[in-house]
């Protein structure tokens, strides 16, 4: 439970609280262990654990945050403090007016959908199984996923030796920025929540420009952005089997932060470079102006064309299966290598790639570490910029290209 008291003893404290123990540091894992032993210890300090439990018994908008405030009125009243009593009232009406509006924000057209949706805010609906009492285990899913991102032909990507770097990528105020503005999202392992993040921003964006900068110039990735954890999400009404599992992924919000930033300064401007802009002309996945709608506008462009001045058109469509979860590392860094980045930023890159793990949690349930050596990291910053402009680009092109030539071929 977060206080507007204790929003402000933190505020108060880190505007006189220097980061000279992180910014003297040369090393880069010394400083980021420096940077995170300081920083969980200030949340620790300052937003302690609190055990609040919510029964079965509660009504459906009682989140462990109202009931914790209902404690707090209960003691303020037995106080006398009733116009404190008061205000708080005012604040457990707002939240659960919010959650309402949340789960209501996307209901079914149909009216029986609609009347499950009803049903399971009201709990009169068939509650669903937990994940603890289906017949797979988080190790059997942590394990199925692992095999899939293991290359058995694993080939280490070789670093360039003509490593130079002078220019600092990241500036304070650009930090500062992404931290002030992140929206909600699920914490990674390293423990720092985007709450804590977002209200620390003006302390925490200095020690953070240099660890960024630091990082990037030597080429190492922290331990602490190398492991992630999956939540499994089902693909089936009822799963049977790890098959029916997709892996989401979710990595530290600090080492997504500097990935985007490295995505937006550096790897998207290559998409206006004249030598490579021609590759990616097809290209609308994770494009800043790239949606579903303006691939579907291109296609249909394309036939109606192609149907001015032929009979019929085949469209052939190509699904690649855990084309995420199985790319090789060797590939995409190999394609990589031909682009306009610095020799920093590649080696950086390698790293990031390098020696990473995932464990799998469910059903508050948590599974041991695997590592893994293929995949484009999910749930990344990177990840979509990787798979779509740097590996498929050429191979898919070319796919299409002999596709067409043998369905030619077959009709004549």
């Amino acid at each position: 439970m977060r206080s507007p008291d204790q929003h402000a003893a933190l505020l108060s404290f880190l505007s006189s609280f220097t980061w000279d123990k992180v910014l003297q540091q040369t090393d880069v894992q010394t400083a980021f262990d420096d940077f995170y032993s300081i920083a969980l210890a200030i949340l620790d300090r300052f937003y302690p654990f609190h055990i609040i439990t919510v029964s079965s018994r509660d009504p459906h908008f009682v989140t462990p945050r109202i009931k914790a405030l209902l404690r707090q009125r209960r003691r303020l009243m037995h106080k006398g403090a009733v116009a404190a009593a008061d205000s708080i009232t005012v604040r457990i009406g707002q939240r659960i007016a919010s959650r309402n509006r949340s789960l209501f924000s996307r209901l079914p057209r149909g009216s029986r959908e609609m009347w499950s949706q009803v049903r399971s805010v009201t709990g009169k609906g068939k509650r669903s199984h937990n994940f603890s009492n289906q017949s797979i285990t988080v190790d059997q899913l942590n394990q199925h996923f692992a095999n899939i991102s293991t290359d058995s032909h694993y080939t280490c990507p070789e670093k360039k030796s003509s490593v130079f770097h002078s220019v600092e990528t990241f500036k304070e105020y650009s930090i500062f920025r992404s931290l002030d503005t992140l929206k909600p999202t699920a914490m990674g392992l390293d423990g720092l929540p985007d709450w804590f993040l977002r209200l620390a921003a003006p302390a925490f964006a200095q020690p953070l420009t240099y660890l960024f900068n630091l990082s990037l110039k030597c080429s190492v990735v922290p331990r602490q952005w190398k492991s992630s954890c999956i939540n499994p999400l089902p693909k089936a009404i009822s799963p049977a089997t790890c098959q029916d599992y997709r892996p989401i992924s979710i990595t530290s919000i600090l080492s997504r932060v500097m990935e985007k930033s490295l995505v937006k300064s550096v790897l998207y401007p290559v998409l206006t470079y004249p030598d490579y802009s021609q590759l990616f002309s097809d290209q609308f996945g994770f494009r800043p102006t790239g949606s579903t709608t303006a691939a579907l506008i291109y296609l249909f462009h394309q036939v109606s064309s192609l149907l001015q001045d032929h009979d019929y058109v085949h469209i052939i469509g190509l699904d690649f299966s855990k084309a995420f979860d199985s790319v090789r590392h060797s590939s995409l860094t190999s394609k990589l290598a031909n682009f306009p980045i610095s020799d920093c930023l590649y080696n950086w890159i390698i790293d990031y790639l390098h020696a990473r793990q995932h464990q799998t949690k469910a059903g508050g349930q948590k599974s041991s570490f695997l590592a893994i050596n293929a995949s484009i990291i999910q749930g990344s910053g990177l990840g979509p910029v990787f798979f779509t402009y740097l590996m498929p680009v050429i191979y898919i092109r070319y796919t299409l290209q002999i596709c067409f030539l043998s369905t030619l071929t077959i009709l004549t």
